[in-house]
């Protein structure tokens, strides 16, 4: 696991706020906490997509092409993403079968975590904010496979996930599978596919969003939330 993508994100001063979750059930194993975590591993990851990409090798063995190339490939207009309990809603139903296999692409646009044997923790212990920071920089690791701006659903379809600029919004779920647990975030809206353009290249983040190029307050190199969301 590449726990320093978190890490970075951390050190760059990123300023968090709370997402809106009054439409979220709270009788599941996820708190608003576990859901601001979610929120906050994302948008972070997006905001070094943008800006801050060559930070991504600093302490990878990739060769100095990637470093060029993640450099050279900032998004221009990557949406801000917001916290969505009906996405949530979807995530949960389709765990609730504790399904494994990863083999073909899912209906939705989906990423999922199973973490090893070996770290589940009891529920009376767990805090699910843990999961969501393992998660998120399980999927984010995908970057070092991502050898050129184009989707294919083989080792790249999690990072595609997290960095498709036009997704604006996620919802996350973490079921219990008979003591074992799954962490799934499903994304909106619907735009991925084979061939496709991940996110539009520039030279200056921001420089293509609808607002006239002006990024998000808080996550900086985000085209901020437009109403209409």
């Amino acid at each position: 696991m590449n726990t320093y993508l978190a890490v970075f994100i951390a050190i760059l001063g990123i300023a968090y706020a709370e997402g809106d979750y009054n439409g979220c059930q709270q009788n599941r194993k996820i708190n608003n906490d576990t859901r601001n975590k979610f929120l906050e591993m994302h948008n972070g990851f997006r905001c070094i997509a943008c800006l801050f990409s060559n930070y991504l090798f600093i302490r990878s063995e990739q060769n100095s092409y990637r470093s060029l190339f993640a450099q050279k490939n900032k998004a221009s207009k990557m949406e801000k993403l917001i916290y969505d309990c009906d996405l949530e809603n979807s995530a949960y139903n389709s765990q609730r079968a504790c399904e494994t296999d990863q083999s073909k692409p899912s209906t939705e646009e989906e990423n999922l975590y199973f973490p090893e044997e070996e770290t589940y923790i009891p529920e009376e212990d767990m805090d699910d904010r843990n999961f969501a920071l393992e998660a998120v920089n399980s999927w984010s690791s995908e970057i070092f496979d991502l050898k050129e701006n184009v989707y294919k659903f083989k080792n790249t379809s999690s990072i595609a996930n997290i960095v498709w600029d036009s997704h604006n919004r996620v919802g996350c779920a973490v079921v219990d599978c008979s003591g074992k647990t799954h962490v799934v975030c499903h994304y909106g809206p619907k735009v991925k596919g084979d061939g496709k353009t991940i996110y539009e290249k520039g030279e200056k983040a921001c420089s293509g969003c609808e607002n006239g190029g002006t990024c998000d307050d808080e996550f900086d190199g985000l085209c901020p939330v437009k109403l209409s969301h």
